[in-house]
């Protein structure tokens, strides 16, 4: 299942030597925060990090497969009714010739939501 362009869209996007971040609005109606839950809905942690896949994909024009995370931190809850925006700070850097490992902060203001650390390979064609 692709999320982007349905659950989440880019909204702004700064790329910078590895550095890069970027904007994204949730979609507080999408049937995934009916069921995740209710009454009180919140972003599944799954879910973010296909968010990030992604949005890697999406800057790369790749398609990757999620080898490994690591030090996966989920410090504030994400209420798309509260924090309908986000902004997902990545630092990625090609450990191999196709694997890429980045470095994961999800923030809004001074709120800091969600690190980590995951490695990305490339699918072959």
């Amino acid at each position: 299942m692709t999320l982007i362009n349905d659950f989440f869209s880019i909204k702004e996007q700064n790329f910078s030597d590895g550095n890069d971040t970027f904007l994204i609005k949730l979609n507080s109606e999408h049937f995934i925060f009916k069921a995740h839950f209710p009454d009180n809905p919140i972003t599944p942690g799954v879910c973010i990090v296909q968010i990030v896949k992604e949005i890697f994909e999406n800057k790369t024009g790749k398609k990757f497969f999620l080898s490994r995370i690591k030090n996966l931190k989920f410090i504030q809850p994400i209420i798309p009714t509260k924090n309908e925006q986000v902004k997902i700070k990545i630092n990625s850097e090609l450990i191999t010739n196709n694997t890429h490992k980045l470095k994961v902060e999800i923030i809004e203001n001074d709120i800091v939501f969600t690190k980590f650390l995951m490695e990305l390979n490339e699918l072959s064609s």
